[in-house]
């Protein structure tokens, strides 16, 4: 849940202040398209992500979707800033975003006394 609340704040603050985010983009993205439109983007993927994660939405795909995205973020953060308490803060997210993906694994039933190799 935590973890879905970090996300849909930062996505809320990239979808409402953007152009405070561009500074962000690594330069061959920004070469490639409008800083502007990949911070849009980008905040609309981790807001949609943050309510998935509250919502418990398909919480296996939601929880390695922003392994993904937070490990993006990380990469990003370290080729346009280096090694930086943002970067430190990141990477924290990551190990978070980590352990929720690992425990949120398909739960399987326990087997009943009718199946197969039960005793």
């Amino acid at each position: 849940m935590a973890t879905g609340l970090i996300l849909g704040c930062f996505g809320f603050w990239e979808l409402t202040g953007p152009s405070q985010w561009t500074g962000y983009v690594p330069q061959f993205l920004a070469n490639i398209a409008s800083p502007l439109v990949l911070v849009l983007l980008h905040g609309w993927i981790l807001f949609l992500l943050g309510a998935a994660a509250l919502v418990d939405f398909a919480p296996v795909v939601t929880a390695w979707s922003a392994v993904v995205v937070v490990a993006e973020v990380t990469g990003g953060l370290l080729l346009t800033s280096g090694l930086t308490e943002i970067l430190v803060r990141d990477v924290g997210l990551l190990a978070l975003a980590l352990v929720w993906a690992l425990e949120s694994r398909p739960q399987r039933d326990a087997p009943t006394a009718n199946e197969p190799g039960t005793a």
